[in-house]
């Protein structure tokens, strides 16, 4: 069984979103794929991502990491932007060995 449980969600903004503060767009690029520990590091790695904290610090026993795209696909034409977020999931153990490959700090 592999140690992760990985979900891509999206969310679309344009001008009339923005301006509501709420988008219609937003959905699951795929849900709860079951993921091994190269598998996971291969789709980081296909990205370019940030962390949903500062410093990069990994809590004690967390067993989720999201990692928001540093920058949004825009579509000029529309003037929609695209972000994406990976929900990954995990023991404990998986999650701060996943963190400690990616070089966050985490709490011991």
């Amino acid at each position: 069984m592999n140690p992760f449980t990985v979900s891509k969600t999206y969310e679309t903004w344009d001008e009339d979103a923005l301006e509501a503060g709420e988008t219609n767009d937003r959905g699951y690029e795929y849900e709860d794929e079951n993921m091994s520990l190269r598998d996971v590091v291969r789709e980081i790695e296909n990205g370019r991502w940030e962390h949903d904290c500062m410093p990069f610090e990994l809590p004690r026993g967390a067993t989720l990491l999201r990692l928001y795209s540093a920058d949004s696909d825009v579509d000029y034409r529309s003037g929609e932007s695209t972000s994406t977020a990976l929900h990954i999931r995990g023991s404990a153990r998986a999650i701060r060995r996943l963190a400690e490959y990616l070089g966050y700090r985490v709490e011991r």
